[in-house]
Formats: C-alpha cells, sequence, structure tokens
C-alpha cells in the first residue's frame, strides 16, 4: 500500500482487498455504509459568542450537509467530522 496523490491535490490510498484478503463486493460495502452515520461538529457565532453545534448526519446525507456549508457561510464552519459504526456492522 503507498500514498498517492490526485491531481486535485489531494492524497489517497488505494485498497482493494479487506483485512482478510478477499476483494470487496459493492453491494456487501453499500449495506454496510448504509448503517453508518456521521456527527459533524459546526462552530457558529451567536448573539453572545461562539457556540459548537453537534449534528447526526446519515451517511446517504453527508454530501449534502456538507454542500449547506459551502453555500452559506452564515451556516457557520465544520470543524469536525467523526463517523459512528453500528456495533452489529462491524
Amino acid at each position: 500500500m503507498c500514498i498517492r496523490e490526485s491531481f486535485k491535490g489531494f492524497q489517497y490510498v488505494k485498497i482493494t482487498k479487506d483485512e482478510n484478503g478477499n476483494y470487496f463486493k459493492e453491494d456487501s460495502i453499500r449495506e454496510y455504509v448504509s448503517k453508518c452515520f456521521y456527527i459533524i461538529s459546526v462552530m457558529k457565532k451567536t448573539g453572545i459568542g461562539t457556540a459548537i453545534y453537534k449534528y447526526k448526519v446519515p451517511y446517504m446525507s453527508l454530501l449534502d450537509f456538507i454542500d449547506k456549508f459551502k453555500i452559506n457561510k452564515d451556516y457557520g464552519e465544520i470543524i469536525d467530522i467523526e463517523r459512528y459504526i453500528p456495533e452489529d456492522s462491524a
């Protein structure tokens, strides 16, 4: 496994097999991620200072959620994204 850099300037690692040496199956990956969600921390100025809001965002809504912050900076600034996996999915 080696770290590469894409034409967009981001680094990535290509992984083709799981920890058991099996090739990934698209249907299995989609089922797995459909159970995941993200806790997204957003910093926002309020009338009395600064607050941190934490949003629970399902996998399927992640990009839509992020896009809202790209369009309207008044929503706040994303400062952290944590992925959560239900225990029965691990």
